[in-house]
Protein backbone atom coordinates (compact mmCIF):
# COMPACT_ATOMS: atom_id res chain seq x y z
CA UNK A 1 0.00 0.00 0.00
CA UNK A 2 1.30 2.83 -1.45
CA UNK A 3 -1.99 9.59 9.18
CA UNK A 4 -6.07 15.20 8.04
CA UNK A 5 -8.31 27.34 15.05
CA UNK A 6 -7.04 30.22 16.37
CA UNK A 7 -7.52 32.51 19.47
CA UNK A 8 -7.49 36.41 20.02
CA UNK A 9 -6.62 37.46 23.69
CA UNK A 10 -7.61 41.64 24.19
CA UNK A 11 -5.14 42.96 27.30
CA UNK A 12 -6.99 44.00 29.70
CA UNK A 13 -7.72 47.65 30.21
CA UNK A 14 -7.35 49.46 33.60
CA UNK A 15 -7.65 53.35 34.81
CA UNK A 16 -4.66 55.42 35.93
CA UNK A 17 -6.63 55.46 39.37
CA UNK A 18 -6.44 51.68 39.52
CA UNK A 19 -2.35 51.43 38.07
CA UNK A 20 -1.59 54.67 40.68
CA UNK A 21 -3.18 52.18 43.33
CA UNK A 22 -1.48 48.41 42.67
CA UNK A 23 1.65 49.99 41.71
CA UNK A 24 4.65 48.57 39.53
CA UNK A 25 3.86 45.07 41.26
CA UNK A 26 0.32 45.10 40.80
CA UNK A 27 0.23 46.25 37.16
CA UNK A 28 2.48 43.25 36.12
CA UNK A 29 0.39 40.63 38.13
CA UNK A 30 -3.03 42.28 36.23
CA UNK A 31 -1.78 42.35 32.80
CA UNK A 32 0.93 40.09 32.46
CA UNK A 33 -1.56 37.33 31.88
CA UNK A 34 -4.85 36.66 30.16
CA UNK A 35 -7.70 34.62 30.40
CA UNK A 36 -6.78 31.98 27.72
CA UNK A 37 -3.14 32.21 27.96
CA UNK A 38 -2.29 30.92 31.57
CA UNK A 39 1.37 30.61 31.17
CA UNK A 40 2.55 33.46 29.62
CA UNK A 41 5.61 35.04 30.76
CA UNK A 42 4.70 37.87 33.17
CA UNK A 43 7.29 40.80 32.40
CA UNK A 44 9.50 42.06 35.56
CA UNK A 45 9.13 45.75 36.41
CA UNK A 46 12.04 47.98 35.81
CA UNK A 47 14.47 48.55 38.55
CA UNK A 48 14.91 52.35 38.27
CA UNK A 49 12.90 54.56 40.49
CA UNK A 50 12.31 57.11 38.23
CA UNK A 51 9.93 55.41 35.28
CA UNK A 52 6.87 56.06 35.05
CA UNK A 53 5.49 53.34 34.19
CA UNK A 54 6.51 49.85 33.68
CA UNK A 55 7.23 48.37 30.74
CA UNK A 56 3.99 46.17 28.58
CA UNK A 57 4.27 43.17 28.74
CA UNK A 58 5.27 41.02 26.02
CA UNK A 59 2.88 39.77 23.45
CA UNK A 60 1.50 35.79 24.75
CA UNK A 61 2.12 33.85 22.06
CA UNK A 62 -0.21 32.20 19.58
CA UNK A 63 -1.78 28.63 20.53
CA UNK A 64 0.00 25.22 18.34
CA UNK A 65 -2.50 23.87 16.18
CA UNK A 66 -4.44 20.60 17.43
CA UNK A 67 -2.75 17.50 15.77
CA UNK A 68 -6.30 16.61 14.75
CA UNK A 69 -9.20 17.75 12.97
CA UNK A 70 -12.09 18.88 14.78
CA UNK A 71 -14.75 17.49 12.21
CA UNK A 72 -13.47 13.99 12.14
CA UNK A 73 -15.84 13.17 9.32
CA UNK A 74 -15.64 16.78 7.02
CA UNK A 75 -14.17 15.59 3.03
CA UNK A 76 -11.84 18.08 3.39
CA UNK A 77 -9.74 18.55 6.69
CA UNK A 78 -7.37 20.40 8.00
CA UNK A 79 -5.72 17.97 10.09
CA UNK A 80 -1.87 18.03 9.56
CA UNK A 81 -0.22 15.40 7.33
CA UNK A 82 2.55 14.55 9.95
CA UNK A 83 2.14 11.70 12.69
CA UNK A 84 2.28 13.01 16.01
CA UNK A 85 1.78 9.81 19.17
CA UNK A 86 1.98 12.95 21.40
CA UNK A 87 -1.51 12.58 22.79
CA UNK A 88 -2.54 9.44 24.14
CA UNK A 89 -6.45 8.96 23.59
CA UNK A 90 -8.74 6.84 25.57
CA UNK A 91 -9.48 3.28 25.08
CA UNK A 92 -11.33 2.34 21.92
CA UNK A 93 -14.93 2.38 23.19
CA UNK A 94 -15.34 5.27 23.69
CA UNK A 95 -12.40 7.14 22.52
CA UNK A 96 -13.59 10.29 19.97
CA UNK A 97 -12.88 10.16 16.38
CA UNK A 98 -11.08 10.19 14.32
CA UNK A 99 -9.19 7.23 15.85
CA UNK A 100 -5.19 6.51 14.56
CA UNK A 101 -4.43 3.40 13.20
CA UNK A 102 -1.50 1.86 10.40
CA UNK A 103 -1.31 -1.31 7.98
CA UNK A 104 1.99 -3.29 7.35
CA UNK A 105 3.16 -6.05 4.95
CA UNK A 106 6.61 -7.67 4.78
CA UNK A 107 8.15 -4.25 3.85
CA UNK A 108 8.02 -3.45 7.40
CA UNK A 109 10.24 -7.23 8.71
CA UNK A 110 9.18 -8.40 11.54
CA UNK A 111 7.69 -6.10 14.07
CA UNK A 112 8.18 -6.24 18.08
CA UNK A 113 4.52 -5.98 18.77
CA UNK A 114 5.08 -6.71 22.83
CA UNK A 115 6.46 -3.16 22.36
CA UNK A 116 3.75 -1.86 20.47
CA UNK A 117 1.53 -3.37 23.22
CA UNK A 118 3.73 -1.72 26.18
CA UNK A 119 4.41 1.86 24.55
CA UNK A 120 0.57 2.03 23.00
CA UNK A 121 -0.99 4.39 25.50
CA UNK A 122 -4.53 4.05 23.84
CA UNK A 123 -2.78 5.88 20.79
CA UNK A 124 -3.58 3.17 17.93
CA UNK A 125 -6.36 1.94 18.01
CA UNK A 126 -6.53 -0.64 14.87
CA UNK A 127 -4.25 -2.44 12.17
CA UNK A 128 -4.57 -3.58 8.88
CA UNK A 129 -2.23 -6.61 7.66
CA UNK A 130 -1.61 -7.56 3.92
CA UNK A 131 -2.91 -10.97 3.56
CA UNK A 132 -2.31 -11.77 -0.41
CA UNK A 133 -2.15 -10.60 -4.11
CA UNK A 134 -3.11 -11.86 -7.07
CA UNK A 135 -4.52 -15.51 -7.55
CA UNK A 136 -1.77 -17.69 -6.14
CA UNK A 137 0.13 -15.26 -3.78
CA UNK A 138 0.02 -14.68 0.22
CA UNK A 139 2.30 -12.36 2.45
CA UNK A 140 5.10 -14.35 3.86
CA UNK A 141 4.26 -12.40 6.96
CA UNK A 142 0.68 -12.09 7.13
CA UNK A 143 0.15 -15.20 10.10
CA UNK A 144 2.49 -13.53 12.57
CA UNK A 145 1.58 -9.68 11.60
CA UNK A 146 -2.09 -10.98 12.25
CA UNK A 147 -2.13 -12.11 15.67
CA UNK A 148 0.18 -10.01 16.67
CA UNK A 149 -2.17 -7.05 16.49
CA UNK A 150 -4.58 -9.16 17.80
CA UNK A 151 -1.84 -10.08 21.26
CA UNK A 152 -1.22 -6.12 21.21
CA UNK A 153 -4.92 -5.24 21.96
CA UNK A 154 -5.72 -3.71 18.48
CA UNK A 155 -8.38 -4.32 16.34
CA UNK A 156 -7.37 -6.12 13.43
CA UNK A 157 -8.13 -6.48 9.47
CA UNK A 158 -7.23 -8.28 6.81
CA UNK A 159 -6.29 -6.84 3.10
CA UNK A 160 -5.45 -7.99 -0.82
CA UNK A 161 -3.88 -6.44 -3.30
CA UNK A 162 -6.38 -6.92 -6.37
CA UNK A 163 -4.69 -6.83 -10.10
CA UNK A 164 -6.79 -5.70 -12.77
CA UNK A 165 -7.18 -7.89 -15.93
CA UNK A 166 -6.69 -11.35 -13.54
CA UNK A 167 -9.59 -13.37 -12.79
CA UNK A 168 -11.36 -11.85 -9.84
CA UNK A 169 -12.64 -15.54 -8.93
CA UNK A 170 -9.46 -17.01 -8.17
CA UNK A 171 -8.45 -13.95 -6.67
CA UNK A 172 -11.37 -13.61 -4.09
CA UNK A 173 -10.52 -17.46 -3.50
CA UNK A 174 -6.93 -16.48 -3.15
CA UNK A 175 -7.62 -14.01 -0.06
CA UNK A 176 -10.80 -16.63 1.22
CA UNK A 177 -7.89 -19.59 1.67
CA UNK A 178 -5.59 -17.26 3.06
CA UNK A 179 -7.59 -14.91 5.92
CA UNK A 180 -10.36 -16.48 8.34
CA UNK A 181 -12.03 -13.89 10.03
CA UNK A 182 -13.95 -13.78 12.88
CA UNK A 183 -16.31 -11.38 15.46
CA UNK A 184 -13.95 -8.11 16.60
CA UNK A 185 -12.28 -8.10 13.25
CA UNK A 186 -12.80 -5.66 10.68
CA UNK A 187 -14.25 -6.66 7.03
CA UNK A 188 -11.66 -7.79 4.54
CA UNK A 189 -10.42 -4.95 2.59
CA UNK A 190 -9.78 -4.86 -1.42
CA UNK A 191 -6.75 -2.67 -2.93
CA UNK A 192 -7.33 -1.31 -5.28
CA UNK A 193 -4.70 1.40 -6.88
CA UNK A 194 -3.05 -0.22 -9.61
CA UNK A 195 -4.07 -1.39 -13.79
CA UNK A 196 -0.59 -2.99 -13.85
CA UNK A 197 -0.11 -4.60 -17.25
CA UNK A 198 -3.92 -4.65 -17.74
CA UNK A 199 -5.62 -2.46 -20.60
CA UNK A 200 -9.09 -3.36 -19.48
CA UNK A 201 -11.59 -0.85 -19.90
CA UNK A 202 -13.83 0.48 -17.21
CA UNK A 203 -17.05 -1.21 -17.37
CA UNK A 204 -15.14 -4.50 -17.45
CA UNK A 205 -12.94 -3.32 -14.65
CA UNK A 206 -15.81 -2.57 -12.75
CA UNK A 207 -18.27 -6.23 -13.21
CA UNK A 208 -14.57 -8.22 -12.09
CA UNK A 209 -14.35 -5.97 -8.99
CA UNK A 210 -18.39 -6.35 -8.41
CA UNK A 211 -17.63 -10.13 -8.38
CA UNK A 212 -15.04 -9.78 -6.47
CA UNK A 213 -16.53 -8.05 -3.90
CA UNK A 214 -19.66 -10.16 -3.94
CA UNK A 215 -17.73 -13.17 -3.93
CA UNK A 216 -15.76 -11.77 0.02
CA UNK A 217 -19.15 -10.32 1.13
CA UNK A 218 -20.55 -13.89 0.26
CA UNK A 219 -17.96 -15.55 2.50
CA UNK A 220 -17.75 -13.22 5.61
CA UNK A 221 -21.61 -11.88 5.81
CA UNK A 222 -20.09 -7.93 5.79
CA UNK A 223 -19.51 -5.55 2.83
CA UNK A 224 -15.84 -5.71 2.29
CA UNK A 225 -13.68 -1.86 2.47
CA UNK A 226 -12.26 -0.67 -0.85
CA UNK A 227 -9.01 1.51 -0.43
CA UNK A 228 -8.06 3.53 -3.54
CA UNK A 229 -6.95 6.47 -4.61
CA UNK A 230 -9.14 9.66 -6.02
CA UNK A 231 -6.69 9.87 -9.20
CA UNK A 232 -6.75 6.02 -9.51
CA UNK A 233 -10.75 5.45 -9.26
CA UNK A 234 -11.62 8.54 -11.28
CA UNK A 235 -9.46 7.35 -14.22
CA UNK A 236 -10.24 3.63 -14.37
CA UNK A 237 -13.88 2.74 -12.49
CA UNK A 238 -17.08 4.45 -11.97
CA UNK A 239 -19.86 5.22 -9.61
CA UNK A 240 -21.70 2.34 -8.28
CA UNK A 241 -19.40 1.22 -5.15
CA UNK A 242 -20.67 3.87 -2.93
CA UNK A 243 -22.05 1.23 -0.74
CA UNK A 244 -18.76 0.12 0.39
CA UNK A 245 -17.01 1.68 2.83
CA UNK A 246 -14.05 3.60 1.76
CA UNK A 247 -10.22 3.71 3.00
CA UNK A 248 -8.87 6.58 0.68
CA UNK A 249 -5.25 6.45 -0.26
CA UNK A 250 -4.28 10.33 -0.16
CA UNK A 251 -1.17 11.97 1.73
CA UNK A 252 -1.46 15.38 2.72
CA UNK A 253 -3.92 17.83 4.48
CA UNK A 254 -7.09 17.60 2.08
CA UNK A 255 -9.06 14.28 1.10
CA UNK A 256 -10.28 13.69 -2.15
CA UNK A 257 -13.20 11.60 -2.48
CA UNK A 258 -13.89 9.64 -5.57
CA UNK A 259 -17.28 9.39 -7.37
CA UNK A 260 -20.11 7.36 -5.93
CA UNK A 261 -18.50 8.19 -1.99
CA UNK A 262 -19.45 11.11 -0.20
CA UNK A 263 -16.78 10.87 2.62
CA UNK A 264 -14.06 8.64 3.42
CA UNK A 265 -14.05 6.05 6.40
CA UNK A 266 -10.44 5.61 6.96
CA UNK A 267 -7.91 8.09 5.78
CA UNK A 268 -4.77 6.59 5.02
CA UNK A 269 -2.68 10.34 5.15
CA UNK A 270 0.61 9.90 5.32
CA UNK A 271 3.61 7.07 4.61
CA UNK A 272 5.91 8.36 7.09
CA UNK A 273 4.44 7.48 10.80
CA UNK A 274 6.16 6.21 13.79
CA UNK A 275 4.61 3.32 15.66
CA UNK A 276 6.41 1.65 18.72
CA UNK A 277 7.89 -2.00 17.53
CA UNK A 278 8.10 -1.01 14.15
CA UNK A 279 11.41 0.00 12.16
CA UNK A 280 11.41 2.86 9.68
CA UNK A 281 8.06 4.95 8.45
CA UNK A 282 5.14 2.77 8.28
CA UNK A 283 2.00 3.97 6.31
CA UNK A 284 -1.00 5.30 9.28
CA UNK A 285 -4.45 6.01 8.74
CA UNK A 286 -7.59 7.63 10.66
CA UNK A 287 -10.80 6.08 10.99
CA UNK A 288 -13.65 9.06 10.93
CA UNK A 289 -15.34 8.28 13.80
CA UNK A 290 -15.39 7.37 17.10
CA UNK A 291 -14.47 3.92 19.02
CA UNK A 292 -17.77 2.88 19.24
CA UNK A 293 -18.42 3.10 15.42
CA UNK A 294 -15.17 1.64 15.06
CA UNK A 295 -16.69 -1.19 17.03
CA UNK A 296 -19.80 -1.42 14.97
CA UNK A 297 -18.43 -1.54 11.87
CA UNK A 298 -16.45 -5.05 12.61
CA UNK A 299 -18.04 -8.44 12.08
CA UNK A 300 -20.58 -9.27 15.01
Amino acid sequence: MAETVSYENSPKQYSPRSILAVGLLGWAQLAGCSDTQPEAHTPTPSSSATEAAPAEPAEPAEPAEPAEPAEPAVVDTSATAADSTTDAAPEATSAPGPLKGFDVSHYQGQIDWKKLEAENDGIWHYAFAKAAEAAHTGDDTFETNFQGIKDAGLIRGAYDFYYPGLDPKAQAENFIKRVELGSGDLPPVVDIETMGKSDEDKSTLAADLHTYLDLLEAHYGVKPIVYTSHAFWTAHLDDSFGDYPLWLAQYGPKAHIPPGWETWTFWQYSPEGSVPGISGDVDVDRFCCSGAELLALTIP
